[in-house]
């Protein structure tokens, strides 16, 4: 009878929910802090909230020191997450507001560098805190101690949609602010043993692993990136292909990586015939080897500390329990500084990893039958072909498995940050992970023959050759997986019709122009060659938009794009050019390298409108002399009026006075619902006689960044705004956009918000 009662009890709901928790205690004790983290960033109330439910729930399933426990944990990781917010404040008010000094601190990542400039985190001496550093000349490496002269600045909100927010992300990552060194100061570096070794190292086995291969190939950008986290910044269609395939995971080091390092030295260190419990501590001791390798960075360490509390069950003779390993390394991480659970890496890490721990039951039940014995056959009479073919099998479903799960477990998140989803992601597994599981076992081969390079050479050019063909495996079988029809969904994308005008610094310019929706984009210029990179590219890949067409308005470098980083980075098969002749470098590389890489050449001269679909056409209303390239850049302004469903938007782009006469002279219709203008670099512009001939309605402004030169009059803004013109100052509002909408043209501010909707029945001339 008691077996009875007692068997009754466990069927009950509290009663599984007790056993469950008992299963995984400290799963349940971490899962009770970020539930009291996220009450308490969503309502005003949430920390005493969470704290009275784990109180609650604490004494019903198990007593008064359960609850005391759990409430005394949720208020330490509070408590000192409140403390360091507080402190953070504290310290970030007297750095932004302390006059240029002499600051050091320690490099805690590898610096990204480019053209002499540098930057990366850095852990401030006597502050304690973290700030993102930009210094110049020589990059450091990681660990190495740097000091220099300059002053602190908050980072900025984004200007352009999809920009990438720095704010944000310099949040997350728990830095308060940026460091800019003087221009002209010069910066001390030292580097410590320990930093000198590792990079020391890292750079043997960047070199161990492309030996014999191009260090441009696909193969060889994959190796690195999967073997040490070097990511090909440059090369973003490789990047775009990991990403939309879902295996963007695989192109970074991370628990991935690090869990098949540690099956690699087990089965290798297996083969010494020692049990289990010796096998521990050299695995644990490589996995850590293999993280501080690979930069030390935070999803490998993480990763690495789980393989440690996992396998370390074997040592006390436990069975190994993912979830407890899981809650383990998340309570010592929430416990240290809760507001980590900002990082998506974080959210990504323990989300997927927690998706695998308790949905694999369910989805190994889906592919249970793809996994099945044959049928009427004992087990140990299954030989021959039957045998792989039932081990294929087996692995088929047992990698559908995790990779549903994980699938699973990702999707919302990745949704929520990326505003991605990538079903596809589960197919592609089944490709990737095999062969990403031989590129870095071939680079390990590779590792350990370097040291004997000279005996072993050959061996190592055949193993990385090898390894290429099976990187570049990974690098085609994820453009496949990225092209396939409903692989991936891109829910933030633009949808049009929609015109937007980026705001860029430095007197660069650009927009991008989708006439309707499901349509083709166009740019009207590039901005410059680093503005096209950063904000611009970034910005179209967030919207969606890949523009096959570009119009330059003027041979100027800040608005040429570089010339072919344009073609190679957005799929332009189409380019309209104002001048034949002219002598910026970047713009003379559309006139001599672009049709060679497929790219049509139209130029202005040779038509007075272009057709641009959907109704929609552009005409010039001043075509600048196409020869003369004595004449500076912006005396050479291709002058255009966009006809758009019944819109007229001139851009003026960076004309000055001396053009404005030219078309005032022509006695053409100049009229405009909207006008775009630039900034002239020695002339003024938008003279009152233009401006009342065009009769805009609306002007916006770029952000007129030339300091030194002749600046836009804040009176004369305020004499159109007196005229009843609506004035969009790019300074103060960011980007804007413009869309049709039945009959009307609403046009809109990024930053700032500000709003104006025209009528089309007031647009009638």
């Amino acid at each position: 009878m008691p077996l009875c009662i007692m068997q009754e009890d466990r069927n009950r709901p509290v009663s599984r929910l007790r056993l469950w928790i008992q299963r995984h205690p400290l799963f349940v004790a971490a899962m009770w802090i970020v539930l009291a983290y996220v009450l308490s960033q969503t309502l005003a109330m949430g920390f005493p909230i969470a704290l009275l439910l784990a109180l609650i729930a604490g004494r019903v399933l198990f007593g008064y020191k359960t609850a005391l426990v759990w409430a005394l944990l949720i208020g330490l990781a509070m408590g000192l997450g409140s403390w360091r917010t507080s402190q953070e404040r504290r310290v970030l008010a007297v750095l932004v507001q302390a006059a240029s000094a002499e600051y050091s601190g320690r490099l805690l990542a590898e610096p990204r560098a480019k053209d002499g400039f540098w930057q990366a985190p850095v852990r401030l001496d006597g502050w304690h805190v973290k700030v993102w550093w930009q210094g110049r000349g020589k990059a450091p490496v990681e660990g190495s101690r740097v000091r220099a002269h300059g002053r602190f600045e908050l980072a900025q909100a984004p200007r352009n949609p999809g920009e990438f927010d720095r704010r944000q992300w310099m949040s997350q990552q728990g830095m308060l602010a940026i460091f800019r060194q003087q221009p002209h100061g010069s910066g001390k570096l030292e580097i410590g043993f320990w930093p000198g070794v590792l990079a020391d190292a890292r750079a043997r086995v960047r070199h161990a692993i492309g030996h014999g291969l191009d260090g441009q190939s696909d193969g060889a950008k994959v190796i690195r990136a999967v073997v040490l986290g070097d990511k090909p910044a440059d090369d973003r269609r490789l990047m775009e292909d990991f990403r939309y395939s879902g295996s963007m995971h695989v192109f970074s080091v991370s628990g991935l990586h690090v869990g098949m390092v540690a099956v690699l030295v087990w089965l290798v260190a297996a083969w010494t015939g020692f049990g289990r419990r010796w096998l521990v501590l050299p695995v644990i001791i490589l996995v850590f080897a293999y993280a501080l390798l690979t930069g030390a960075n935070a999803p490998a360490v993480r990763a690495a500390w789980m393989a440690a509390v996992f396998l370390g069950a074997f040592c006390f003779r436990r069975r190994p329990d993912l979830s407890n390993a899981l809650g383990a390394v998340l309570l010592v991480l929430l416990i240290w500084d809760v507001r980590q659970l900002n990082q998506p890496s974080v959210q990504l890490s323990y989300g997927v990893v927690s998706a695998i721990a308790f949905g694999m039951p369910w989805t190994t039940r889906w592919f249970s039958g793809l996994g099945a014995a044959p049928m009427l056959m004992p087990v140990a009479e299954i030989r021959g072909f039957r045998l792989y073919w039932w081990r294929l099998r087996q692995w088929l479903a047992s990698t559908l498995a995790v990779s549903s799960a994980a699938g699973i477990g990702a999707a919302p998140l990745t949704l929520w940050h990326f505003g991605l989803v990538t079903p596809v992601s589960v197919i592609a597994a089944l490709l990737m992970l095999p062969l990403v599981f031989l590129v870095i076992a071939l680079a390990m081969f590779s590792i350990l023959l370097s040291p004997l390079e000279l005996a072993t050479g050959p061996v190592m050019t055949l193993t990385n050759r090898v390894n290429g063909l099976l990187a570049t495996g990974c690098a085609k079988a994820a453009a496949l997986m990225a092209d396939l029809p409903a692989g991936h969904w891109q829910l933030n994308r633009e949808r049009g019709p929609v015109l937007w005008v980026f705001d860029l610094k430095y007197g660069d310019g650009a927009a991008v122009w989708l006439p309707q929706r499901g349509g083709a984009a166009s740019l009207i210029d590039c901005g410059g060659r680093h503005s096209f990179r950063h904000p611009l590219v970034s910005s179209l890949e967030r919207l969606g938009l890949k523009p096959d067409s570009v119009v330059l308005t003027h041979p100027d470098g800040g608005h040429v794009g570089g010339g072919q980083l344009v073609w190679r980075e957005l799929p332009i098969t189409q380019a309209l050019l104002p001048v034949e002749k002219a002598r910026s470098p970047a713009y003379r590389t559309w006139i001599e390298q672009a049709p060679a890489e497929g790219v049509s050449l139209i130029q202005a001269s040779q038509l007075q409108t272009l057709p641009m679909g959907n109704g929609a056409r552009i005409e010039w209303l001043h075509i600048p002399d196409p020869l003369d390239q004595n004449l500076a850049a912006d005396h050479r302004v291709l002058v255009m009026r966009l006809h758009w469903r019944g819109w007229k938007v001139l851009w003026l782009g960076d004309a000055g006075f001396a053009t404005e006469q030219i078309m005032l002279d022509s006695a053409r219709d100049l009229q405009a619902d909207v006008i775009v203008c630039g900034s002239h670099r020695s002339d003024l512009s938008m003279g009152d006689d233009f401006v009342e001939a065009v009769g805009p309605r609306v002007i916006i402004l770029d952000s007129d960044s030339h300091a030194d030169e002749v600046r836009r009059n804040s009176l004369q803004v305020q004499h159109w705004r007196k005229a009843g013109i609506t004035v969009f100052e790019q300074s103060a509002c960011g980007a804007v956009s413009l869309r049709p909408e039945d009959g009307s043209l609403l046009i809109e501010a990024f930053l700032n918000g500000q709003v104006v909707r025209l009528e089309q029945v007031a647009n009638a001339r």
